[in-house]
């Protein structure tokens, strides 16, 4: 399959209405790109055909957002594994829906898929900033 084959769109769950929480921020645009071919001769050949350039779109905060976050829950799922970083991810996840878009409620749940039903015996935990806040000089995810 060619590059130009591929299609790069990102699907969406439906029209992002709800202004972004957050302040003092540089907000990305949907239509900012980032160039999948770094070659340059690559690329002026897709220009001499005609062709549009494959293009990856831009990670980042959006000024209006598909989510309330005042009525949103999130959850993260771990598995166990060898994971290093893991802490890091839960940590800035947690701070950052708390802290750049007011989530209040983060739910921790353990064990994979299991964790997410009661069946199992596993409660998840409710991660706030307080407990995250030292996660990533930790080991595992308990």
């Amino acid at each position: 399959m060619e590059v130009n084959d591929l299609d790069l769109t990102i699907s969406r769950l439906g029209e992002c209405r709800i202004p972004s929480p957050m302040t003092g921020n540089q907000f990305v645009s949907d239509s900012d790109n980032v160039l999948y071919h770094s070659d340059q001769r690559k690329i002026k050949e897709l220009l001499g055909a005609g062709e549009d350039l494959p293009c990856f779109e831009m990670a980042g905060p959006r000024e209006k957002i598909y989510f309330d976050p005042s009525k949103l829950k999130c959850g993260i799922v771990t598995c166990g594994g060898l994971c290093p970083g893991v802490n890091d991810v839960i940590r800035a996840i947690v701070l950052g829906l708390f802290y750049h878009y007011g989530v209040e409620t983060v739910f921790g749940f353990r064990y994979g898929y299991e964790g997410l039903t009661y069946r199992h015996g596993h409660v998840p935990l409710e991660l706030k900033p307080d407990i995250v806040g030292d996660i990533h000089k930790k080991g595992g995810t308990d």
